[in-house]
């Protein structure tokens, strides 16, 4: 699923060397916004991309924690009521995520995030999908 108003194609890379970090901040994130800001101050335009990259930087940093740390959960107890229901309430209330279609919940997830958490215009799909296919 294509988000609106992309300023490049999206990557993801984790390290725990700080230098490496550094480097990726410098590369990826602020030589790329020095350069558009510019543009935009040359077109007259309000300067938006070092904004942009210091809030992606400081929610980085608030993540850090939960990222680097290793983390182990169960669902015995979902379980074990799930095979307490009658039959009739299994099918009533399916949450046994084995019944998931996955396939058929992420497009879902991912249109339902654009549509109403980043409150995107939704009839754009299939020209930033085009869009985003020319920035790779």
């Amino acid at each position: 699923m294509p988000y609106n108003q992309v300023f490049r194609r999206p990557n993801v890379n984790f390290t725990q060397n700080k230098f490496e970090l550094l480097y990726w901040k410098i590369v990826s994130h602020y030589i790329p916004a020095y350069i558009a800001d510019s543009i935009f101050i040359m077109l007259g335009k309000k300067t938006r991309m070092l904004y942009v990259y210091d809030k992606i930087h400081k929610a980085s940093e608030t993540f850090t924690f939960f990222i680097t740390k290793e983390w182990r959960w169960t669902n015995s107890n979902g379980n074990m009521l799930y095979n307490e229901l009658c039959q009739t309430d299994k099918e009533m209330f399916d949450f046994n995520v084995n019944n998931v279609n996955w396939n058929e919940y992420y497009p879902a997830y991912l249109s339902g995030t654009k549509k109403f958490i980043l409150k995107e215009d939704m009839s754009d799909t299939q020209l930033e999908l085009a869009r985003q296919q020319q920035m790779k």
